[in-house]
């Protein structure tokens, strides 16, 4: 292996790690904070905060790792060529695309990784967060309420509680059933306290009325009560049962349907080809930050105007994808722009690279 390549690789290798870890810290930070206050004000111990917020690092990784490798090619080539190497490189007898192959070889092997998260870990990673949440929502219910909040358990049950009194004690609660359509249960107590079962969380409520209204007469019935016991994970849905979103199916799992007139089926099957699309960018992004970096002659003045355009058009072929993706899941032929943009990006970094190395022997 020449030197050079060693050089570049070891640089390369360190502003992208650099690079990645500051924006993976930076966002898992701003999704954190979001789970203080379980640790704060509702007593979630650290490991189960942990265990919460580092499953969220797979899809954080996902998103991340295109853009910090694009940001390090660019810092990597202008530290080049700030430092006039690409001149040493060319008075060498290399052309731009010899000075580009180990960031591109570089780029191709972080490409399979990304793949390989693309392709397993994220789809396992959310199933955990998934079934994490899940857990926690039916074994520590109390962590999950706020007061004078209307909180949303599932699509068949909110409850309000006006006061918590204590870790575990409520006053002034309120729950709404719908669980039955036909007939909504509206439930009110002056106080009550949550108990943990083998099935889930329930309810333990005093001094209240229980009232059940008939959808089709319009009959509405009131019963008071002194005690009443009410059973959450009753009107839940199972756990082991519950439907998987399109973020924690298998790739394979997102093609089963093409019915493009469900809404959902639409949707798995541009977040499939959206999965295969993303991680080309790792690979394609490098080689439009080296083709803007390298085209035309050396300039140090121009520098900047050159990390400038190659930061341009890559933020333009990133914008453009999330745009297409967007378009996609309510027109499924606009899929078609979602590779366009791919192949565009590619065919203009080769055509500067192509253009830029005969120039230099014009």
């Amino acid at each position: 292996m020449a030197t050079y390549n060693k050089y570049i690789y070891r640089q390369l290798s360190r502003y992208f790690f650099t690079i990645f870890t500051v924006s993976i810290v930076m966002v898992w930070l701003t999704q954190a904070l979001r789970f203080v206050e379980l640790i704060t004000a509702r007593g979630l111990s650290l490991f189960s905060f942990a265990k919460i917020t580092i499953q969220l690092l797979i899809p954080m990784t996902y998103v991340v790792i295109p853009v910090s490798l694009f940001i390090a090619a660019i810092a990597l080539l202008y530290h080049l060529y700030h430092e006039r190497e690409i001149i040493i490189l060319r008075n060498a007898g290399l052309d731009n695309w010899q000075i580009l192959k180990p960031v591109i070889i570089y780029s191709l092997l972080i490409c399979l990784i990304h793949y390989s998260i693309s392709f397993y870990f994220l789809p396992k990673s959310y199933r955990d967060f998934k079934d994490s949440k899940e857990y926690y929502k039916n074994q520590f219910a109390t962590l999950l309420l706020e007061e004078g909040v209307f909180n949303t358990q599932s699509n068949n049950i909110t409850l309000y509680i006006a006061e918590k009194a204590g870790d575990n004690y409520f006053k002034g609660i309120f729950i709404h059933n719908m669980f039955d359509n036909l007939k909504p249960v509206t439930i009110i107590a002056e106080s009550g306290y949550i108990i943990r079962t083998d099935t889930g969380p329930e309810f333990v409520l005093y001094n209240g009325s229980h009232q059940e209204k008939n959808v089709k007469t319009g009959n509405i019935s009131i019963v008071t009560f002194n005690s009443y016991k009410f059973s959450m994970a009753k009107y839940e849905p199972s756990q082991i049962n519950r439907q998987l979103e399109s973020n924690e199916l298998y790739i394979h799992q997102l093609f089963t349907s093409f019915n493009i007139n469900d809404k959902d089926t639409r949707f798995n099957v541009v977040n499939g080809n959206q999965r295969l699309i993303w991680p080309l960018y790792t690979a394609l992004l490098p080689l439009l930050a080296g083709a803007a970096v390298l085209v035309g002659q050396f300039n140090r003045r121009f520098a900047w105007k050159k990390v400038g355009l190659a930061g341009g058009i890559g933020t333009l072929f990133i914008v453009l994808s999330l745009v297409f993706n967007s378009l996609a899941t309510k027109h499924i032929w606009m899929v078609i722009f979602m590779y366009g943009n791919i192949l565009a990006a590619l065919i203009t970094g080769i055509k500067l690279l192509n253009w830029d190395t005969r120039s230099q022997h014009l």
